[in-house]
């Protein structure tokens, strides 16, 4: 009895040892990560009332291998920006939804960055971290109790990370900055940086200031169908102004922007200028016929627009540029991810309010963007 559990306890540890070097094989930053260029434009005229800047990279899986890559990856667009004259004490910058998510993989094998979905991604990350996540997943409520494990076994490291890339862009360049949204868990600030807490997750965005600090966290109020099985909502109550040089921001992320609650508390909060930051269909869903809301639509929807109008059409109606007004605003921007990676190949382009004037940033296929819109 004793030579057979020696024998058996051999095997384990043997096995052990054996997945604990197959897990650390393989893992470091891929060979290189594309820079597929971008288009800019501009919108009105410099009155010294500062900018509303929206950043549009377009991304790729090997972006996000190490917090290094991804912010050297930002800070070439920010470095463009720079060269256009668009960076001043009193510019907002504006990241998408989801920017700051994908950092989950960092460090991961680089069979990861070559997936060429986001299940075999995850799946990927699963196998080489299974006792983490073993622990996160017994932490899980969610009803997807896997994916939420991802995201729960990862968000001390994706906060730092978002907070290392943000903090340090807006105070290198001396501007307020939205970053990209992340999936953490109930995160919050404690002396000025972004934290992972342990609470329910949520699809949140840190705002902060030209010296680096964080100021504010945004929180998704109306998760997709789609997040709903990993995403908790936050409060329509809980959206607040957020004081910038440039006045009062309202940042929305994405379907929230299609909800006149939001508007409504907006208003409330008295704000200047409103910016969402959003992920974007892909498929070719931009120029297809709408599906409609995925949840009960507002009253003042048109149930005869699911189908006839496209969907780029329908944000254009009942997104920002239609619902901007009843905020007390005349002056937004919506910027929308942009890559390709893992199958996602968004294609949803910048929305534009200026004045009551709205107008869409040209398709530019394969490139990201920066879009400039004086306040």
């Amino acid at each position: 009895m004793a030579r057979r559990f020696r024998w058996g306890a051999a095997a384990a540890i043997g096995g052990a040892a054996g997945y604990l070097a197959w897990s650390r094989a393989g893992r470091g930053t891929p060979n290189r990560a594309d820079c597929d260029g971008w288009v800019t434009e501009s919108h009105g005229r410099d009155a010294g009332r500062g900018n509303l800047l929206g950043m549009e990279p377009f991304m790729r899986a090997a972006d996000y291998a190490s917090a290094r890559r991804f912010r050297g990856k930002l800070a070439t667009y920010m470095e463009a920006a720079r060269a256009e004259g668009w960076l001043q004490p009193n510019t907002v910058v504006i990241w998408p939804e989801y920017l700051g998510a994908w950092l989950a993989a960092m460090g991961e094998k680089r069979t990861v960055y070559d997936a060429n979905g986001v299940s075999r991604a995850m799946a990927g990350i699963v196998a080489a971290n299974l006792p983490a996540f073993a622990a996160a997943w017994a932490r899980s409520r969610e009803p997807n109790r896997a994916q939420g494990a991802v995201f729960r076994m990862k968000a001390r490291a994706v906060a730092e990370a978002v907070d290392d890339a943000f903090s340090s862009l807006a105070r290198v360049y001396g501007v307020t900055m939205a970053a990209g949204s992340a999936i953490l868990p109930e995160p919050y600030i404690e002396d000025g940086r972004l934290r992972a807490g342990v609470g329910p997750l949520q699809n949140v965005c840190a705002v902060y200031g030209p010296d680096g600090r964080a100021l504010e966290i945004a929180r998704k109020v109306f998760p997709t169908p789609e997040e709903a099985g990993f995403v908790n909502g936050g409060r329509v109550q809980d959206l607040t102004a957020i004081a910038t040089p440039a006045g009062r921001l309202g940042l929305v992320i994405c379907a929230d922007s299609w909800s006149p609650e939001v508007y409504a508390r907006l208003r409330e909060e008295r704000v200047d200028f409103v910016a969402v930051a959003s992920f974007g269909g892909h498929g070719g869903i931009w120029n297809a016929p709408w599906k409609g809301y995925g949840t009960a639509p507002p009253p003042d929807v048109n149930p005869d627009d699911v189908g006839r109008l496209t969907e780029k059409a329908a944000w254009l109606k009942y997104a920002l540029p239609g619902r901007i007004a009843a905020a007390g605003a005349d002056r937004g921007l919506n910027v929308f991810f942009q890559g390709d990676m893992w199958g996602f190949r968004p294609e949803a382009q910048t929305l534009v309010v200026n004045r009551g004037a709205v107008s869409v940033r040209p398709a530019a296929p394969g490139r990201g963007a920066i879009v400039n819109l004086w306040l």
